[in-house]
């Protein structure tokens, strides 16, 4: 969008202002979290850039490249990550084998985070990818036409 607006010098405005956030908060950061400084400066940095890249193309352009089911999914996200955490941290899974804890903890994500996403329908694209590739199995072919 700005490489072929009026607006295309502020793409280096933008770019600038990421540059010197990463560097300096690389140069604060990795001396107190070392190489995770610089993974939490950079994605600090890269989360701002686009916000705010996002922001001014909306306000002068009234586009979004966001569609309001995306924030469910982000509030999805964040409830399941704070719901994963708490139950990770339970004494109970000290007890289980490591494997048994995997699993459960996959079967959690699927039942969390992954079903509500397509039973709510909240990214339809994932959902008509799914109904392509399941079509493909002769067992969902006979439960359509039945």
């Amino acid at each position: 969008i700005f490489s072929t607006s009026k607006k295309y010098r502020n793409d280096l405005l933008f770019t600038v202002i990421l540059c010197s956030l990463v560097f300096i908060l690389n140069y604060w950061l990795i001396p107190i979290l070392g190489i995770s400084g610089a993974a939490t400066s950079t994605s600090f940095a890269y989360l701002f850039y686009n916000v705010a890249r996002s922001l001014y193309v909306y306000k002068l352009f009234k586009l979004s490249p966001f569609h309001p089911n995306q924030f469910k999914i982000i509030g999805l996200f964040i409830l399941f990550l704070g719901t994963f955490y708490l139950v990770d941290h339970l004494e109970v899974w000290q007890n289980f084998p490591r494997l048994v804890t995997i699993v459960v903890k996959e079967l959690f994500l699927l039942v969390g985070f992954v079903l509500p996403i397509l039973f709510l329908n909240l990214e339809p694209e994932i959902n008509n990818f799914l109904k392509s590739k399941l079509s493909k199995f002769a067992f969902f072919k006979r439960s359509k036409e039945s």
